[in-house]
């Protein structure tokens, strides 16, 4: 082994023994001591399995007029999709991806807050029944070195339904139920989600990012397996490289098949019939044509 490489070697190990790379068992991280948070009407026998639903959470606090923020940042992320407001302002949004829970957003809110009362409020979607959780955590870097830190637990509110004006800081929530603890950070299924170490200014999101959101949403509220919303790029890119083969599944893609022929041509047909939905695959069976466009 060459001294360069043992030496990298020995650095790596010092700086991994130190909790010095996000994302490393052990490490420390922003969400250390939070909790993930669910909406919860009744108490849940299995704690970590919801049904696909919505949830709208609100984390509020205090700043005196007299408080010097120098910066306040807010890690965030939710098992599926989440959308932040921060005193009543969008202040972003997940990727869209159900199954990118794991990606998590780090935000540098600092010029949001303002004195007295501040709110973080989250709207959260379970796509598919299953596991379900918001987690967030607030670091506020206070003028003569204080810390304080803001984290989702039980002092969070939750509730299942929309309401007017809900993302306002002066919004009444004193009717709404305490969120539900669904446990520490760390626990399974999720683990020690990694953090990184690159902060974000807040924005809104795209109008295209909120119309799959927002089609998330009503997907579960009609009480259907809502998926990954499809994104707007159909065609693949032009030096995309085909594979032999390409299966398009969708959300139903039942197989049917007759329990017995009847001795005519129309077997052929009876054989296979796929119900597709929100797809553009063409099924077919020994067909010259589809047999039906999603």
């Amino acid at each position: 082994m060459s001294p360069r490489r043992s030496l990298w070697l020995s650095v790596a190990l010092v700086a991994v023994l130190a909790g010095g790379f996000p994302g490393v068992h052990g490490a420390s991280s922003p969400f250390d001591s939070a909790r993930w948070i669910w909406f919860s009407a009744e108490p849940m026998p299995d704690s970590i399995k919801f049904p696909a639903g919505n949830a709208y959470f609100r984390g509020s606090f205090e700043l005196p007029e007299d408080t010097q923020v120098e910066s306040a940042r807010l890690s965030i992320t939710a098992d599926n999709l989440w959308l932040l407001h921060v005193n009543g302002r969008s202040a972003g949004a997940c990727d869209m991806d159900p199954n990118h829970w794991d990606r998590v957003q780090c935000l540098d809110i600092t010029g949001l807050l303002r004195p007295g009362r501040n709110a973080l409020a989250v709207e959260g979607v379970n796509t598919v029944p299953g596991a379900a959780g918001l987690i967030v955590s607030l670091e506020l870097q206070i003028a003569g070195g204080k810390t304080v830190r803001h984290l989702s637990g039980e002092s969070w509110k939750c509730s299942d339904r929309l309401q007017a004006g809900w993302q306002e800081p002066g919004f009444d929530d004193r009717r709404w139920p305490a969120a539900h603890v669904v446990g520490e950070f760390g626990m399974p299924p999720w683990g020690r989600v990694p953090v990184s170490s690159k902060w974000s200014q807040p924005a809104p999101p795209a109008e295209a990012r909120l119309k799959r959101f927002r089609a998330a949403r009503e997907g579960t509220r009609r009480g259907r397996r809502s998926g990954p919303v499809p994104p707007p790029e159909i065609m693949p890119a032009a030096d995309y490289a085909w594979p032999e083969a390409i299966a398009f599944l969708a959300d139903d893609c039942s197989l049917y098949r007759p329990t017995k022929g009847h001795g005519t041509a129309q077997d052929s047909l009876r054989v296979t019939i796929f119900n597709p939905n929100h797809t553009r695959a063409y099924p077919e069976h020994d067909l010259p044509a589809p047999v039906k466009m999603g």
